[in-house]
């Protein structure tokens, strides 16, 4: 319960409002007036906004999110607002649509240049916070946009936001080529490359009489690789040679034990041989026939006859045959005789043949030798050009291995220009399309009118108090009779004569009149400039257009 004085207070308080009522609703009906003169002239922007969703790389498949893949839109996130709010991108959309920007048609270079300015101011870009580190797999960029027209607001912002995609999409197709131009000449320099140090590689091969397929293999502790047809002569020759030594010297000991033996072995040795005897017997027999048969010519003959002497001799030469045949005739036994030595003969065939054998073997020595020699003089030269194709190898592998890290460099960007080319790499997606709304205007102008009649209602109240407190603190009578709870002795109404009555009604009649023709002529020239201001003249128009534009 409040006391007696905070209760009169209050009483007085009240009696002051109500005394001075007119002197409130005046100030809050030219703030009304003059508040939705203001709601209806202030240039209302409709406030549209969509959402892109920016991906991390132009390929979806690229899990690990590598760098390679990174799209341009993602690199550039932190830049976002710059390139949105970018006043040559504006003037470029504005320019391509000019059926909606009739204003910006007939303007001067100077008013295009501040329509513009007031574009990008009308443009917000709010973007997700994130971590950086974190591996997020997209970014939302919203874009906020205001215009004064309902209808050109959405396709402005929709324009604008393609326009940007398409120019980062450009760039980093435009780059993508230029590193894929950059490759392709990297791959040709290193295919040029490699294919000198090839033709090297197999003149030194041919040099050396190798096969071009085979591959040089070194091994430890040699001179050369395997399959070199001059190193594997070279061993084939040491091979035989110590080969030819061994059965040198064995051949050699051979030797020596068969001249021991053929000098042990004498020239002849006796062998006892069976002799059965030699009979003439036949033969005597035959010569003794023969010697009948002349006996019996000649007995049939005279001696003078010319054959008897003949006979005669016949006869005397085969009685001589028979003497001499008896006398070689004798009887069988066994007898010694002396013949060469077989075993002195084999061993010295033998020693022939070992000695055939030992001059052949050092003929192999010899010729292995010389070969070797030969071999050994031509490795030394070989050897060197090993070293140079050992190296041409390595040379070989290190330009192969940087060719085909270029090819792959090469083929990722060459399918990052075909998937951006070709669409499906778009490294965004729209989540969201500017869209016109009726209720998104800013300022709202019945928050306006009710701020300002809020603004004016607080006005006359200040107002009435200054006047009613300020001037003194005298109370009448009536003044006091009016808020005392019990009557005031010697209270009467105050005496207001004809004369003055007239002069009150005139002067309330007067300030209503001009309030209520200022209040009119506002609120006609705010209608007419809003919907017909054709008929208002054209100072009138000027001002207010500049006032329009001074708000904007």
């Amino acid at each position: 319960m409040l006391d007696a004085q905070a209760q009169a207070q209050i009483q007085d308080f009240v009696h002051v409002l109500k005394k001075r009522k007119w002197m409130i609703l005046m100030p809050c009906l030219f703030f009304v007036t003059l508040g939705s003169a203001f709601a209806a002239i202030v240039p209302k922007k409709y406030r549209v906004d969509t959402e892109i969703e920016v991906k991390p790389t132009r390929v979806q498949t690229d899990y690990q999110l590598r760098n390679p893949y990174e799209s341009a839109a993602a690199r550039e996130i932190p830049n976002a607002t710059k390139h949105i709010k970018n006043n040559n991108r504006v003037r470029r959309v504005i320019e391509g649509d000019l059926e909606n920007w009739p204003e910006y048609h007939r303007a001067s270079k100077a008013v295009q240049r501040d329509i513009i300015e007031s574009v990008v101011d009308d443009l917000e870009v709010d973007m997700d916070d994130k971590d950086k580190k974190a591996q997020v797999s997209s970014t939302f960029v919203r874009i906020i946009y205001r215009d004064p027209m309902q209808a050109r607001a959405p396709l402005f912002l929709n324009q604008l936001r393609e326009a940007w995609l398409e120019d980062v999409v450009a760039w980093d197709l435009t780059e993508l080529k230029k590193e894929r131009d950059a490759y392709f000449n990297q791959k040709a320099e290193a295919e040029n490359a490699l294919g000198g140090l090839q033709s090297l590689y197999f003149e030194l091969r041919r040099e050396l009489n190798l096969d071009p397929r085979a591959l040089v293999e070194r091994q430890d502790g040699r001179s050369g690789p395997d399959n070199d047809f001059i190193y594997a002569q070279l061993l084939t020759e040491h091979e035989r040679r110590t080969e030819a030594l061994q059965a040198l010297e064995s051949s050699r000991g051979q030797l020596e034990q068969l001249d021991e033996l053929f000098d042990m072995e004498p020239e002849q040795v006796f062998e006892e041989r069976r002799d059965d005897g030699v009979s003439y017997k036949k033969e005597i027999g035959t010569a003794l026939a023969e010697i009948d048969e002349h006996l019996a010519v000649r007995d049939r003959i005279t001696p003078q006859n010319s054959r008897y002497k003949e006979i005669e001799r016949d006869i005397e030469d085969l009685r001589k045959r028979i003497l001499s045949l008896e006398a070689l005739e004798r009887g069988g036994g066994s007898i010694q005789v002396t013949v060469p030595n077989e075993r002195k003969r084999e061993f010295g065939r033998l020693r022939e043949e070992t000695q055939t054998e030992l001059a052949g073997y050092a003929r192999v020595i010899a010729r292995a030798d010389d070969r070797i020699q030969e071999y050994q003089k031509d490795i030394a030269g070989r050897t060197k050009k090993y070293e140079d194709l050992h190296q041409l190898e390595n040379q070989m592998r290190i330009a192969q291995e940087e060719s085909d890290v270029v090819a792959r460099e090469l083929a990722r960007t060459e399918r990052s220009v075909a998937i951006l080319e070709e669409g499906s790499g778009r490294p965004y997606s729209i989540a969201k399309d500017a869209e016109s709304d009726a209720d998104a205007v800013e300022p709202n102008p019945w928050a306006i009118v009710a701020l300002t009649a809020l603004l004016g209602l607080a006005a006359g109240m200040f107002l009435s108090l200054i006047v009613e407190y300020g001037s003194n603190s005298y109370r009448t009578v009536t003044e006091l009779a009016g808020v005392m709870s019990v009557p005031v002795l010697g209270a009467i109404e105050p005496i207001v004569t004809h004369a003055e009555l007239r002069k009150s009604q005139f002067r309330r009649a007067m300030v209503g009149f001009s309030t209520a023709i200022l209040v009119g002529g506002i609120a006609w020239v705010t209608y007419m400039y809003k919907f017909s201001p054709e008929k208002l003249p054209v100072e009138i128009q000027q001002a207010l257009t500049t006032i329009e534009l001074n708000l904007r």
